[in-house]
């Protein structure tokens, strides 16, 4: 089923469009929530907002398709895990 959700995302333009809309609106709301966060200082004010949102959203967004199609055998635990790990320790010391 979410094959066929993700094929028709792909080639009709207009769904293809009004998925990038959802997906820009998602990445621009985290990135308030960065500034918000750095404002209070509890995100690193060196990052930029909008890039890390981005990052941030495709990461999530790449993972989520893994698990649905069950293509990378990933247990959902460790994926929120792994990714909760990374963006609040930050990947290098």
């Amino acid at each position: 089923m979410m094959k066929v959700v993700k094929e028709v995302i792909r080639v009709s333009p207009e769904i293809e469009e009004k998925w990038y809309g959802i997906r820009e609106r998602f990445i621009e709301r985290i990135s308030v929530d960065i500034r918000y966060a750095q404002a209070q200082n509890l995100a690193k004010e060196h990052l930029d907002p909008a890039f890390t949102a981005r990052g941030w959203f495709y990461s999530n967004e790449m993972f989520m398709w893994d698990l649905v199609m069950n293509k990378e055998k990933y247990q959902m635990d460790d994926v929120i895990v792994n990714l909760t790990r990374m963006y609040t320790d930050g990947l290098y010391e």
